[in-house]
């Protein structure tokens, strides 16, 4: 086309039209760079009506190759005249982007407003436009920035369909709020295309949709649909001028990255898994309401893929979450500082929906007054979860990766922050479900926390360091620092030398987990940490799995002559006597554990003002697996490792306890005709025994005789006597068993013994161990002391009367020479 013919064409105006279109063309000369012409203006529309614009072809002359740059797009009274729909077509070189601007007229034709930064207001061409959209091949080229007085808005099927949106911004003016209706696309993201070919670099590279503000709401979609580079500078709705801000109701959606997201207004966004509301590789920050403002997130929220670059850095959410939000990683990649505030999920509000991180929690936190919903962190964790103000539903860390070091992660010390903000920290009032991988330093030198008044149920893996404690800052810390825990399942514990290397210099540090009370409290493993219980209560078992004292690096401490193994008890019970429960040692049921080689004889009770202590010492008599100390002093429980052995000195009478201390005949009988209250034989054990008989006994009576200085054993009938145990459906721990006469039978006076049943299979179990193994083999003695009238006083042989003329005179089971010398013993003395 003849250059005349081209301006001529541009000059062509309809001046009585409110619409004006004006061209910028560019010249490109030998040393590829640009130079601009002054703007032409191109034609002239009816206001609010549809626009076509056919872009010329470009030409060359002796001055080099002629471009249209800018199309600027104007009215004459930007307040009341509105701009319809535009549609671009023509031909282009791909490379040479298309710059469309809404806006008024200036001097320099528009390009100025693309030269400043994207969050930089401009000023508003028109009351309302109805978008833009390029024909087949031409919308990738096109760059649009757009100012309004209204709304965005148009009929069904208009929308902005454009390669790039450097700016929309619609603001209210009167009753027209600033409202974004109809649908938004940017296809690509031209980080190795340039802008405009000048020497003003700044201008390349930039996000596919820069920045969009509406000061009332976005109801339609908007999509950066490019290569995974794709992002928004800023999405923002509403501001300080219209605190009433409807929010947003359209799906944003980017393959690569979306820098913030800004309502005062809630997100009500319709969304499912599959349609989410807000999605992007990255999210640099969603922000919902303000302080005076609260406002609720009301869609799905997927940030990330599989790749673990996919980060979300912050939420802000002034009122409720309400769907679910799913991110590969939620704060940043490495740490920037610690306080864990500047990242991560802020609600002021309840979280009640699900919160997915795929990979990790990275310096940064999950806040909310309370979390009424699934938190789940697939790898690991190094930051904060915490309800200020309520409980967490469910949180769930370190399953969803095949990765070393899941769990929760130890922090380094930052001197800036203070110390309960600088470590990795779990806090709520209740915990109703928390499952952990590992618990450990990673190199950190400040323990991770769990604060809690209460967690129902527990499970963690692998636990090297760390408290679980009650918050001293939370409303119910009366009992503080004590947890009461409903189950409680931890895999093992260590005490951890972490040094490397095999160096042993360095401080351990260990496990603390404090306890109130429990219904089921388990350490499947090996126990290294320690447990300490406010009070053991009558009925709780505290069950160890495996060793004590196990070391992380257990074979270097080993090989180490005199190593302290640390200045921290197994498990301690602080309260004076308190102790009335069971701890169950060996709980995974290895057959015959050697108490020297799994270091129970090194394991001491020792009492400190009457408060219990498991702790590591010498061997001695207060070692496991036969500490001598009285149950009653510690207030009647006891520590057993299975197989459990028999507690002498707990039983009732203390095994072979002679004179006063032994039982009458008459009190073991149980016979109904006579007055003497009946007084069980009571055998303890130092752990619950059980056994799986309905009603036949567990173990065997004996009595013993002594026939001419020869001792045998005769076993009394099972009939004569009754035990009392747990039986099948018998519920909670007993470490005992009751043997009285069963009423119909008259036992002599002499000694007797209980033992393991002879006949058959082993009948008295170890409860509360695996593969429930007999309990050690045991022999149990009591004697009778002689009742022979049945009044519940002890009698002299010469003092029954026909007993004077029997055999077994000495009571020793057997009628033999023995009686005759103790007969005239007896008699030389006057008392027969």
């Amino acid at each position: 086309m003849p250059i005349a013919a081209v301006i001529g064409l541009l000059h062509t105006i309809h001046a009585a039209d409110e619409v004006t279109v004006t061209f910028r063309w560019a010249v490109t000369a030998a040393n590829g760079l640009d130079t601009l012409d002054a703007p032409v203006v191109h034609a002239s529309h009816d206001a609010g009506t549809a626009i076509t614009i056919a872009i010329p072809e470009d030409y060359t002359d002796e001055a080099g190759l002629h471009t249209v740059r800018v199309v600027q797009i104007s009215t004459a009274d930007p307040t009341a005249h509105s701009i319809g729909h535009v549609t671009i077509t023509g031909t282009r070189d791909p490379f040479n982007t298309l710059r469309v601007l809404i806006a008024p007229p200036s001097s320099s034709g528009g390009i100025d407003d693309f030269d400043n930064e994207q969050v930089t207001p401009v000023p508003p061409g028109c009351l309302h436009w109805a978008g833009l959209h390029g024909s087949s091949g031409l919308a990738d080229t096109i760059m649009v920035c757009a100012a309004v007085n209204g709304s965005i808005t148009g009929s069904p099927g208009d929308s902005v369909a454009v390669g790039q949106v450097f700016r929309l911004q619609a603001t209210q003016i009167g009753t027209n709020k600033g409202q974004l209706t109809i649908p938004v696309s940017a296809s690509m993201y031209t980080d190795a295309l340039p802008m405009f070919r000048s020497s003003t670099p700044s201008q390349d590279g930039r996000a596919s949709i820069g920045y969009i503000v509406m000061s009332d709401r976005i109801s339609a979609d908007i999509a950066a649909v490019g290569s995974t580079a794709n992002n928004y500078d800023v999405v923002f709705i509403g501001g300080d001028t219209v605190p009433l801000a409807t929010g947003i109701s359209g799906r944003i959606v980017a393959q690569g990255n979306i820098g913030t997201i800004q309502s005062i207004g809630p997100i009500t966004t319709s969304s499912s898994a599959t349609s989410p509301g807000i999605s992007a590789h990255s999210v640099g920050a969603i922000i919902v309401g303000t302080e005076s403002q609260p406002n609720d997130i009301e869609t799905h929220v997927k940030v990330g893929a599989v790749s673990a670059s996919g980060i979300l850095y912050r939420m802000t959410i002034h009122g409720d979450l309400t769907e679910p939000v799913d991110c590969t990683t939620l704060g940043e990649l490495a740490d920037s500082g610690f306080g864990f505030d500047t990242a991560g999920i802020r609600v002021y509000g309840t979280i009640r929906a699900p919160v997915t991180v795929a990979h990790r929690l990275s310096f940064a936190s999950i806040i909310a007054e309370d979390i009424d919903a699934d938190i789940t962190i697939g790898h690991s964790m190094q930051g904060h979860i915490h309800a200020t103000g309520g409980d967490i539903n469910s949180l769930t860390i370190g399953y969803g990766t095949t990765q070393a070091n899941s769990g929760m992660w130890g922090t380094q010390t930052n001197t800036a922050a203070p110390e309960r903000h600088s470590r990795c920290l779990i806090a709520a009032d209740t915990i109703e479900h928390l499952d952990i991988s590992q618990v450990f330093s990673q190199g950190g030198d400040t323990e991770p926390w769990i604060l809690a008044d209460a967690i129902n149920v527990l499970t963690i893996g692998s636990m090297y360091w760390g408290e679980i404690k009650e918050d001293p800052d939370g409303p119910h810390s009366a009992h503080y620092p004590y947890v009461v825990f409903g189950q409680a399942d931890i895999a093992e514990t260590f005490t951890y030398n972490n040094c490397g290397g095999g160096v042993l210099t360095c401080p351990d540090e260990h496990v603390t987990i404090w306890c109130e009370d429990f219904d089921t409290f388990d350490i499947a493993g090996d126990h290294g940490g320690e447990v300490r219980f406010s009070h053991l209560a009558a009925g709780r078992v505290f069950r160890i799995g495996g060793d004590l004292y196990k070391y992380r690096i257990q074979s270097v401490i080993d090989a180490t002559p005199g190593y302290s193994r640390g200045d921290h008890n197994a498990l301690s019970v602080d309260q004076p006597a308190a102790t009335e429960g069971v701890v169950v040692v060996n709980a995974q049921g290895a057959p015959n554990p050697d108490p020297e080689l799994h270091g129970y004889s090194t394991c001491a009770l020792t009492l400190d003002e009457g408060t219990l202590r498991l702790t590591y010492d010498t061997p001695g008599p207060a070692s496991l697996p036969e500490y001598q100390t009285p149950s009653v002093d510690v207030g009647g429980g006891a520590v057993g490792l299975a197989p459990f052995y028999l507690y002498d000195e707990d039983c009732d009478p203390v095994s072979g306890a002679t004179g006063t201390d032994a039982l009458l005949q008459s009190e073991f009988d149980n016979v109904s005709t006579d007055s003497v209250p009946t007084r069980p034989i009571i055998v303890r054990f130092y752990g619950p025994v059980r056994t799986d008989l309905v009603s036949d006994s567990p173990v065997d009576l004996y009595l013993r005789k002594v026939l001419n200085n020869t001792i045998s054993f005769t076993r009394m009938p099972s009939d004569s006597y009754t035990v009392e145990v747990n039986r099948p459906g018998s519920t909670g721990a007993n470490r005992e068993i009751r043997l009285y006469g069963a009423g119909q039978y008259r036992f002599s006076s002499g000694q007797y013994h209980i033992r393991p049943r002879e006949s058959g299979p082993p009948q008295l179990y170890c409860d509360f161990v695996k593969f429930n193994p007999a309990v050690r083999d045991f022999d149990y003695i009591f004697d009778l002391r002689l009742d022979c009238d049945y009044d519940g006083t002890e009698d002299q042989p010469w003092e029954c009367g026909v007993i004077c003329a029997a055999g077994d005179f000495n009571q020793d089971g057997g009628a033999d020479g023995a009686d005759v010398e103790a007969f005239f013993i007896a008699w030389e003395a006057g008392g027969c």
